[in-house]
């Protein structure tokens, strides 16, 4: 068996290397801003599309197709098992100054990854931004 017969025999299956087959060439072209056969791959492999690393890469391919919403409601169906979820979560409640919910997913972040100066530093900036964004507030109240 030559390497393009053994290559195709692996598509067929319903296997492990075929699913980590298929992460791989999905994450290739959406790296390559391949839409067209990272969402192809996606649909052939539904085994692939419904697992966590599925749903990410199809949260990423919503996002290269300027669908911000969609992406959110498929990070979010993973935001317990996935850290880059709960990163696009973060960033998305902090552009739209939801402080608790922003609050919430850097500290589920930082349990995770104590060590992170960059989740520390978010979560100093989202501590900041909270407070003027308050201090906006109550200024705006009183004027």
């Amino acid at each position: 068996m030559n390497a393009t017969e053994a290559f195709s025999k692996l598509l067929m299956a319903d296997s492990d290397e075929k699913f980590f087959m298929t992460w791989i060439v999905v994450n290739q072209a959406i790296a390559r801003g391949d839409a067209d056969t990272a969402g192809d791959l996606l649909k052939r492999h539904p085994r692939f599309a419904d697992d966590t690393f599925g749903r990410e890469a199809l949260a990423r391919l919503a996002i290269m197709n300027g669908d911000g919403e969609r992406a959110a409601e498929i990070y979010a169906s993973v935001e317990a098992e996935s850290s880059e979820a709960r990163i696009f979560l973060a960033r998305r409640a902090f552009n739209h100054q939801q402080w608790d919910e922003a609050t919430r997913l850097t500290e589920s972040l930082l349990e995770q990854h104590p060590e992170s100066t960059v989740l520390q530093d978010l979560l100093q900036a989202i501590v900041e931004a909270s407070a003027r964004s308050e201090a906006t507030a109550k200024s705006a109240v009183h004027a």
